[in-house]
């Protein structure tokens, strides 16, 4: 994947969460100068750094990087993270622990577990289904 892309994603991702350059600077601990060089593409910003724009933007680090996002037909735009999190929520989901018992850092974690575990399945099925 090229800079330019990754700079766009980056913008588009910050303009839909509806944060400043400078409010994503602050978060972050960097400079507005940073952030505006890597949507810019001057610059890219590191593994650690991406994922603390994923977490910021609630998003995966897949959909960070390729710009993908789940549309749900009655209602505004939400990604995978939000569905996930409703749904470790629900009344119906169960564990092996109480999950109102993670803290937040916790539960963010299982979250995108979750996440990765869904895709790798779906492109375990998309390369079945491609073989045959």
């Amino acid at each position: 994947m090229k800079n330019v892309e990754i700079g766009n994603y980056l913008k588009s991702h910050r303009i839909r969460r509806n944060l400043s350059q400078a409010q994503v600077a602050k978060a972050l601990n960097y400079s507005q100068q940073t952030i505006a060089k890597w949507e810019n593409s001057i610059s890219t910003p590191d593994p650690t750094n991406l994922c603390k724009l994923a977490d910021l933007y609630q998003v995966s680090l897949d959909e960070l990087l390729r710009h993908t996002i789940v549309k749900e037909t009655s209602a505004p735009y939400y990604t995978k993270k939000d569905v996930v999190e409703e749904w470790i929520n629900s009344i119906g989901f169960k564990t092996s622990f109480d999950i109102h018992e993670l803290n937040k850092s916790q539960t963010q974690h299982l979250i995108s577990l979750i996440i990765n575990q869904i895709s790798l399945f779906k492109d375990n099925i998309t390369y079945n289904d491609s073989e045959q």
